[in-house]
């Protein structure tokens, strides 16, 4: 099996959370499967929280791909199901990260990574 350029980042995002960040393994899942209009989609990283809620959507593209609007609106619309309060895209060379309000459907962008407290 080779490892794709999308993989390659998903990887190393992964390890980011967990070795550099402190996110708990446990509470990551990986490709998961979601309905959106009738379709399934997979997100590439889901963080849970201590309920067992998604709290963070990662997207994550090859290096190639720049990171844009498009990247965030496929994002976002993960969202729709996921209803997560932190969306992250990256590419492996670039991350933006935001926090999204769903009552008010507000978007803040944010510097960093989001601290995991929940």
């Amino acid at each position: 099996m080779l490892l794709s350029p999308e993989e390659w980042v998903r990887q190393h995002m992964l390890h980011y959370m967990v070795g550099h960040l402190g996110y708990p393994p446990g509470l990551l899942g990986v490709e998961v499967s979601l309905r959106l209009h009738g379709l399934v989609k997979r997100a590439d990283i889901v963080l849970y929280d201590r309920k067992a809620e998604p709290w963070m959507l990662v997207e994550c593209k090859a290096a190639h791909v720049q990171l844009n609007q498009n990247v965030f609106d496929q994002a976002a619309r993960y969202n729709v199901q996921m209803r997560v309060p932190y969306l992250v895209i990256t590419n492996g060379n670039k991350l933006m990260a935001a926090e999204i309000n769903q009552q008010t459907g507000t978007i803040r962008p944010l510097q960093q990574m989001p601290v995991f407290n929940p």
